[in-house]
């Protein structure tokens, strides 16, 4: 098992070696992106998501039926790819992130999988290009993997934005927690809290209580809440 299969650090190396045996392999363009990247990024290239992760992204996205999507930390491109494709061609995908380096990766490799007319990147904070947003803008899966320090205001600005029935993931979150001003605080707010908590992913909000659930957890970079 190569380490571009795989981000696992807590499943099995022979359980992990047997589900990546039995799931359809990368293709050509995932695997020379996932060369490209490790020659170009060095150890940055730890960033970008494992074989296992890309095509169980896929299968979200094409199980769901999702056709608008979001992205929020693209690097090399290789999420995005698998969400654009697993959307379909119908499938509108906005990706956002800080590096026209990175990103110039990206979109020669989403051009030579035949997505690129799938996906609008948007350059700049992307907490920024979210509240540039139109209020009608809703989309059907969310998926961040950026500054861990911004996650809670990503999903504070994106949860208003989920449809029904919509998918969320979030890639290595790290502990945060917000109090709220004296101003916004009422008898259905209290502090938020993002965490990593024994290999769980945990989003609390006082209300809604719809939005917490039990989370399913893929290698150690995603995990649905």
């Amino acid at each position: 098992m190569t380490t571009a299969r795989t981000r696992s650090r807590f499943v099995e190396p022979a359980i992990a070696d047997y589900a990546l045996d039995h799931s359809s392999p990368s293709d050509e363009v995932q695997l020379e992106l996932q060369s490209v990247t490790q020659g170009r990024a060095g150890r940055l290239a730890v960033m970008q998501i494992g074989d296992d992760q890309a095509l169980f992204m896929e299968m979200l996205a094409r199980a769901m039926g999702a056709r608008h999507a979001v992205e929020v930390g693209t690097f090399t491109g290789s999420s995005a790819l698998a969400v654009a494709r697993g959307m379909g061609p119908e499938g509108r995908l906005l990706c956002c992130d800080i590096s026209e380096e990175w990103t110039a990766i990206a979109r020669e490799y989403w051009t030579k999988a035949g997505v690129a007319d799938r996906i609008d990147l948007r350059i700049g904070p992307g907490l920024e290009t979210l509240r540039s947003l139109s209020p009608a803008d809703q989309f059907d899966l969310v998926f961040v993997d950026a500054d861990k320090a911004g996650y809670l205001d990503y999903y504070e600005e994106l949860v208003p934005r989920l449809r029904t029935r919509c998918g969320a993931g979030g890639s290595r979150p790290t502990r945060m927690t917000r109090t709220p001003m004296p101003s916004e605080r009422s008898t259905t707010t209290s502090s938020r809290t993002v965490e990593c908590e024994s290999s769980c992913f945990r989003w609390e909000t006082a209300s809604p209580s719809s939005r917490r659930s039990p989370p399913a957890e893929l290698a150690e970079t995603t995990t649905l809440p």
